[in-house]
């Protein structure tokens, strides 16, 4: 599904939602709008807090012309006979403004933020639910994203290379001078052009792998603490403990599902077993006598029985499947 910040609607959705009145699309819509940038945030909270403080007055639909002519008939008069403006008495002067202007204060807002949209650009959010989707960015860029992920970037990255991630993505960053930034929840990902996986999608950590190029990577509070990757290197940051911690990959399929491709050569059974469980999402058992036998193969488009049926005639051994878990018996590593 992919979201697109729609600049005509989404200051309306944002009153739908003051008032009460947001459907359930709408409230996606603008989740995904405020997620897309700090300045979306931070637009939204201020909408709220001079909602909450304005005593939910009520939404009126705003006549631009009218209200525009009303203002300007207001800072005239008062640039001529200063006493002629006045407010009801009672209320503290910010209260009295938000009750008279709000609706015009949201139309205002809302023409500046689509103003300074238009300078710089447009946020796309993508989120890919039970399929996997392969993205390519304006820049070239080329983004693999896992399932149940989701995405935010810039339409347009001529000025500034950076995305939002919440899960898990495989990039393939274009080389063009300019630096790429992956805002990882916590942490940041940086590189010039390279080939890596993200993984945000646990609570505690965050995994950054490369295999190929090299990159930064940093917690936001700890900035000045980096771990620089190089191919084969993977990081993780635990976050509780804003730790940065410096492993060598020892698996060639960490990123399997972006290319659906599973490769061993000469790999312990004891690493392939852990592929397979993560490509497949399956629970195996080998007999303690194969997780020391090497095994190499190469697999496009890989199938789960194809590859033990392999195993199992290499050790001359058998499968068995109780429940969800699968057993392997072997005897050999000829």
């Amino acid at each position: 599904m992919i979201i697109r910040t729609v600049k005509s609607e989404i200051y309306h959705i944002i009153a739908d939602q003051l008032r009460g009145k947001i459907s359930a699309e709408d409230r996606e819509i603008l989740k995904a709008w405020i997620e897309s940038s700090a300045d979306n945030r931070k637009t939204y909270d201020d909408l709220v807090f001079l909602w909450k403080q304005s005593g939910n007055i009520g939404y009126v639909e705003p006549n631009v012309d009218r209200e525009w002519q009303r203002f300007n008939e207001l800072r005239n008069s008062a640039g001529k006979n200063p006493k002629r403006i006045s407010f009801y008495t009672g209320w503290p002067p910010l209260f009295k403004i938000a009750a008279v202007l709000i609706p015009f204060i949201l139309l205002s807002v809302a023409g500046i933020i689509v103003y300074n949209q238009s300078l710089h650009k447009q946020w796309i959010t993508v989120v890919s639910g039970k399929e996997k989707k392969h993205l390519v960015l304006s820049d070239s860029t080329e983004i693999w994203l896992n399932q149940n992920s989701a995405i935010s970037y810039p339409e347009n990255l001529a000025h500034q290379r950076q995305v939002k991630l919440k899960g898990e993505a495989y990039f393939k960053v274009s080389k063009n001078g300019t630096k790429f930034r992956v805002d990882a929840g916590k942490s940041l990902v940086q590189v010039v052009g390279t080939q890596f996986m993200v993984e945000n999608n646990l609570d505690s950590i965050t995994r950054v792998t490369v295999d190929e190029g090299r990159v930064l990577f940093y917690a936001k509070s700890e900035t000045n603490i980096q771990l620089s990757l190089a191919a084969g290197e993977k990081g993780i940051l635990n976050h509780k403990h804003n730790r940065l911690i410096k492993e060598t990959e020892l698996s060639q399929n960490t990123s399997a599902w972006a290319s659906n491709r599973l490769v061993f050569n000469n790999t312990p059974l004891g690493q392939v077993k852990e592929d397979l469980e993560n490509y497949f999402d399956v629970n195996l058992t080998f007999s303690d006598s194969m997780v020391n036998c090497l095994f190499s193969g190469e697999f496009n488009d890989p199938q789960l029985n194809n590859i033990l049926g392999i195993i199992a005639v290499a050790t001359g051994g058998t499968i068995s499947q109780k429940g969800e878990l699968i057993f392997i018996s072997g005897h050999s590593c000829n």
